[in-house]
């Protein structure tokens, strides 16, 4: 692909085509790929039609690879159904409309409604086979209906409908239940998605998943400043690109994702600067704007009187040698080695948000002879019924 990566390149350059510019960022995007596919963008006119046809027909006459025609879609922007079909049948392509999938995304859909969900749903369901041994079907949750939906979560933010209907699903399933038959649930199924060292099963809550995996683009969004989608981004919702007072600029998955991550913050959950920049050379942390000294940017701490930058540069002067390195970089506070994953983030929300199981047994001073009946539950903390049971 990288030929006709070359053959798309030349083409916007010699104006055979627009691309699509970013104001004045002197940002142009005429194409992008993904494995085999590629998407080309342009303005709406005839022209730039023509001459994108005719640069693939080079490419194949150069190369050998003939793509596809028929099988190719056209997308208008703003552009009526008529002018899109005319447009398809002058090129023989397939004329698209909004929505549609892309990579097995939906694209253009309001993804705040159940319905768009409902694919993915029905998906989860066939995947839950008649294991018999609940030691197996603890082990397919985690393993398969933990992860089946990771590629729709880390972009979208799922209804409470939408998870509430999948926990129930994991639940059932776990304790052998069946459109036909019903079982007994022995406890919640939120003390069994708790750890381990809270009483619970380590299965995790699906929410916790979904939030921890769009947290992590604010974690990309300061590890990759200069990629590609983050100065599209910035050039669509501001420098902060949306993680500021002012907001994202326009409504969509973007602002979605930052309103999720933001009310994180709010609640306390996950503290602003639990992600934040350790300084090395000073290159690519802007030294008000970024979280580098203490716990919030230095705008916020500090106003700039005298006095105030007298008790900075001090601040700076006293910085402890271990929170300086040799290049700049993000430190995750909430894990030991200082870098985000989905794991520590999904625990650390999940303890923050899920119950504790209260011992099953105190110890009661002054009494030595208790009758004690227990009823246990197939492996329902066993653990922490082990250690309520040991010597106080």
């Amino acid at each position: 692909m990288e030929g006709l990566h070359m053959a798309l390149k030349d083409g916007q350059a010699a104006n055979l085509f627009h691309g699509v510019k970013f104001g004045s960022l002197g940002l142009h995007i005429s194409h992008l790929f993904y494995a085999d596919d590629v998407i080309i963008l342009s303005d709406w006119n005839q022209n730039d039609m023509d001459n994108i046809i005719r640069i693939l027909n080079i490419f194949y006459i150069a190369s050998g690879l003939k793509i596809n025609i028929h099988k190719s879609n056209i997308f208008g922007v703003g552009v009526s159904s008529n002018e899109i079909n005319s447009m398809a049948a002058n090129t023989r392509c397939t004329s698209g409309s909004l929505p549609f999938t892309y990579l097995g995304l939906p694209i253009g859909s309001n993804m705040s409604r159940v319905v768009h969900w409902q694919v993915l749903i029905d998906k989860f369901k066939s995947r839950l086979s008649g294991w018999n041994s609940i030691g197996g079907r603890l082990t397919l949750i985690k393993s398969v209906l933990g992860s089946l939906w990771i590629y729709y979560l880390s972009i979208f933010k799922a209804p409470e409908m939408v998870l509430k209907s999948l926990e129930s699903l994991r639940a059932s399933f776990f304790w052998g239940s069946s459109e036909d038959s019903k079982k007994l649930s022995w406890i919640k199924w939120s003390n069994t998605l708790s750890s381990h060292d809270k009483g619970g099963l380590g299965v995790g809550s699906l929410k916790a998943f979904n939030l921890s995996l769009l947290l992590k683009w604010r974690w990309r969004l300061m590890q990759k400043s200069n990629a590609l989608w983050v100065q599209v981004v910035k050039f669509v919702h501001g420098d902060e690109a949306g993680f500021d007072n002012n907001g994202c600029q326009a409504k969509g998955a973007w602002a979605n994702i930052v309103g999720s991550v933001n009310k994180l913050h709010l609640s306390g959950i996950v503290p602003l600067s639990s992600i934040r920049f350790k300084v090395g050379d000073g290159s690519n942390i802007r030294f008000w704007k970024d979280t580098w000294l203490g716990d919030v940017p230095l705008y916020i701490k500090y106003n700039r009187t005298q006095g105030e930058l007298n008790n900075l540069i001090l601040d700076i002067a006293n910085m402890d040698p271990d929170e300086i390195g040799e290049v700049d970089s993000c430190i995750w506070s909430l894990s030991q080695d200082a870098t985000f994953s989905v794991s520590s983030a999904r625990r650390h929300i999940d303890d923050c948000s899920l119950p504790t199981l209260l011992p099953v047994l105190e110890c009661i001073e002054g009494q030595e002879d208790i009758e004690v009946n227990i009823v246990l539950a197939g492996v329902i903390g066993c653990n922490h019924l082990c250690n309520s049971l040991a010597p106080c």
